[in-house]
């Protein structure tokens, strides 16, 4: 989903990315409803697309991540390995950053290119950056996408704009 600024300037806007890459009219477990035909981009396609990531590993605290991984492969990525923590949707927010850079790093691919954090409901956010120290690769979360995408979007108007902490996408 984006929200027009101006005649000239489409912002990306949060959103549930399980329920941003889905198809049909049911709703997915974080209660957003799904798209009765297929989503354009989203902002973490475009930061995955922007980093050079081809092989990656998708962490999530959804139930399951097939329709991520539907989503990716239908736009060219190679999903390596997935994990799902099966958080309920109330606990996903609740789950720590170190958590975050546990599971990720215990579930490290030598072959990923890059990371993928799924959800915007979470503090993943937090841990790109220790994450990217010693995983030596990129990382890329949901918020930190919609982010970078909407910085992208403004620089023009707002100049260069520092985001220290938040990975190599915000160099970009």
């Amino acid at each position: 989903m984006q929200a027009p600024i101006s005649s000239s300037i489409t912002v990306p806007t949060l959103r549930c990315a399980k329920a941003s890459t889905a198809s049909g009219a049911s709703s997915t477990s974080c209660g957003a409803r799904r798209e009765s035909k297929p989503c354009p981009p989203a902002p973490s396609w475009e930061a995955l697309n922007a980093l050079g990531i081809k092989k990656l590993v998708i962490v999530s605290p959804y139930q399951d991540n097939e329709v991520i991984v539907a989503y990716l492969q239908s736009c060219g990525f190679t999903v390596v390995h997935d994990v799902a923590l099966r958080l309920p949707g109330h606990e996903s927010s609740g789950a720590t950053p170190e958590r975050w850079v546990e599971t990720t790093l215990d579930n490290a691919r030598e072959e990923a290119d890059g990371y993928f954090l799924s959800c915007t409901n979470t503090t993943q956010i937090e841990a790109i950056e220790e994450l990217e120290g010693a995983l030596g690769k990129p990382v890329v979360s949901s918020n930190q996408a919609v982010l970078w995408g909407a910085v992208k979007r403004l620089r023009a108007r707002l100049g260069e704009v520092a985001m220290p902490r938040l990975g190599r996408l915000m160099g970009m």
